[in-house]
């Protein structure tokens, strides 16, 4: 069932690719977009990612965002659980990591913010080589 609302997820989204195969670029000395086109843009990213990956993207609290020390309250804060393998040993501690991830004022023009953290099985140098990995 999840697969088949993945695979659903993924049609939709290739056929707004195909109504639009060139999405806007920005490019230096052209026309910006406006603060509308981004909430926009980053409103659809969001609804395709939840779809697709369904229980495991959570928005995350006030309180969660003040544990993790998230400085900017306007950011809509994310969290996406990434596990190693679904189909782990009974018994096993397989690790489980958490992406936080927010867009930015101009994002996709500008990179997300973007911070790992243990969600089980992690060590704290587990998290910092990862994160090195991910800048």
């Amino acid at each position: 069932r999840r697969r088949a609302l993945r695979e659903r997820e993924r049609e939709r989204v290739a056929l707004l690719r195909k109504r639009n195969p060139f999405p806007p670029i920005k490019v230096a000395g052209t026309m910006d977009r406006d603060a509308e086109d981004y909430a926009m843009e980053q409103e659809m990213e969001i609804e395709a990612l939840e779809a697709i990956l369904m229980e495991d993207i959570t928005k995350l609290t006030d309180s969660e965002k003040e544990d993790l020390r998230l400085d900017n309250d306007a950011l809509q804060c994310y969290r996406v659980k990434v596990e190693a393998d679904e189909n782990a040993e009974t018994g096993s501690f397989p690790p489980v990591l958490g992406l936080i991830f927010a867009h930015t004022e101009k994002y996709p023009d500008e990179l997300p913010f973007l911070r790992l953290e243990s969600l089980a099985s992690l060590t704290v140098s587990d998290v910092d080589r990862l994160t090195e990995i991910l800048n």
